[in-house]
């Protein structure tokens, strides 16, 4: 704004015929132009002994008096210029900016009005005017200055982009959308109106209709890691693997250390031992919020009622309490259906936001956000009755240190029950390119002789919907009896 000024007050061509009080002045401006305000001021002072109805100079020295923070004495000197030029624009402007710091709000109002009245293509004043009316919070003034100024100054985006951004506010996305077109076919390589049209489909959930604005993002910002997740998550919706494994390529180009390489294996047929700490955290904070109704509504997800079922059908549950600990508890489907059996609940989770939510249920005794294998390290021997991991594992793929871990945990004719994506193949476990683990019987047969737990059952359950189809998977519950516990 500042610069911007400067020139205004510059470009002027002066009919002045006091030669030097005109030379003074221009000796203040090339001060202005460095910012040494004092010196200009000097100069301005001179020029106006000489003067004192030399109205350029009347406008620089309040000009430089208000960068220096005189704005009393500055509005002293605007006001002179007004009595001499009623219709001095650059008078008004700088007046309206003294007001605006004295929260003299409505004298500021109409001296921003009385300046687009005298020039109606006066974009400072209408910017001017628009923060005031924000700030009021009057967005009925706001919206119609915005309007005048687009009438005025139909090829500006900025008061487009800003209109936009009052309709994106109230949830009209359609006029918004169409505000955002017109300021593309002005300037088409406006990143601030793509990056809008994007967040506006997503929030429609209509992904998909945002590719054009995301394709031409990377384009114009190549080395901006969000962008390519965001296009990459466009692409999948449309079964466009190659592409979006593109996408993932390039963040992780940019961001070596990325958890985005979770995917770059997974869709590059590439089996890890395990997802990343940050991919899996990133995920469910992002899943937080709609996390139960996605999984129950649309997943048709029901495995914590169907293992709770299972334990209650095969362990006598009636004769005491018991200290559980609920592995990637999430927000508390679990824990919801364990709490009436449980002496002591702790639950452990890698996103925050999901702990939240675990929290205001108030059945957890104990909520650790940590890395599952992390935290089970930390716990004395021998300490809980009922370990739990529903849907967890389908992020870790070598389950062998978890089971090591949960057999030490628990004590003698402890339960360990957990849910796997089942894997028709040789091998231990495969990361398919959804980013999720499955894993074998055979695996679960060669963890059960590693660990020495004792399989109750390993059943083959339907344990959610995948895009309409039936995903299978196995419901486990490994029992620590005493000769196991006490080999070990």
């Amino acid at each position: 704004m500042l610069s911007k000024i400067k020139q205004m007050m510059n470009s002027k061509n002066s009919s002045f015929d006091n030669d030097a009080a005109l030379a003074l002045k221009k000796e203040g401006d090339s001060y202005i132009q460095t910012e040494n305000y004092q010196q200009a001021i000097t100069y301005y002072r001179q020029a106006l002994n000489i003067s004192p109805q030399f109205i350029d100079a009347l406008v620089a020295l309040g000009f430089a008096l208000h960068e220096i923070g005189s704005i009393d004495e500055a509005a002293q000197y605007l006001h002179k210029v007004l009595s001499i030029t009623p219709d001095n624009i650059d008078a008004h402007f700088m007046l309206g900016n003294i007001c605006i710091k004295k929260a003299q709000h409505q004298q500021a109002i109409e001296h921003y009005m009385a300046a687009i009245n005298i020039n109606p293509k006066f974009n400072f004043a209408y910017r001017a005017l628009f923060d005031v009316y924000q700030a009021l919070g009057d967005l009925t003034q706001a919206k119609s200055i915005l309007e005048r100024a687009m009438a005025e100054l139909p090829a500006s985006t900025t008061f487009i982009f800003e209109r936009a951004g009052l309709y994106f506010a109230e949830k009209d996305f359609q006029n918004a959308v169409l505000l955002l077109q017109r300021i593309l076919k002005i300037s088409p390589n406006n990143i601030g109106c793509h990056l809008n049209l994007v967040n506006i489909y997503k929030q429609l959930g209509q992904e998909t209709a945002a590719i054009p604005y995301l394709e031409k993002l990377v384009k114009i910002k190549p080395d901006d890691a969000a962008v390519y997740e965001d296009l990459a998550t466009a692409y999948l919706k449309l079964e466009r693997k190659q592409d979006a494994l593109a996408c993932f390529k390039e963040v992780v180009r940019i961001e070596p250390n990325s958890p985005i390489q979770h995917l770059v294996a997974a869709f590059s047929g590439v089996t890890t031992t395990t997802a990343p700490v940050g991919y899996v955290q990133k995920l469910f904070d992002l899943y937080a919020e709609n996390f139960e109704s996605h999984l129950t509504q649309t997943l048709h997800y029901n495995t914590p009622f169907k293992l709770a079922s299972l334990i209650q059908s095969c362990v006598d549950l009636s004769s005491q309490k018991l200290d559980v600990l609920d592995l990637g508890c999430g927000t508390g489907l679990f824990g919801k259906e364990i709490t009436s059996f449980a002496a002591q609940l702790v639950g452990v989770d890698l996103s925050l936001k999901m702990l939240e939510k675990a929290a205001q249920l108030n059945i957890y005794h104990r909520l650790e956000h940590q890395e599952l294998i992390e935290m089970m390290r930390k716990e004395p021997d021998a300490s809980y009755d009922l370990i739990v991991a529903t849907d967890v594992f389908i992020y870790v793929g070598a389950l062998d240190e978890v089971v090591l871990e949960a057999k030490r945990l628990l004590r003698p004719n402890g339960i360990f029950a957990f849910s796997i994506e089942a894997l028709d193949a040789v091998q231990h476990f495969v990361l398919n390119d959804t980013g999720r683990y499955s894993h074998s019987i055979a695996y679960l047969k060669h963890l059960e002789k590693m660990s020495g737990f004792r399989v109750i059952t390993n059943r083959k359950e339907t344990i959610r919907e995948d895009e309409g189809k039936a995903i299978t998977g196995y419901l486990s519950l490994w029992l620590v009896d005493d000769t196991s516990k006490n080999e070990s």
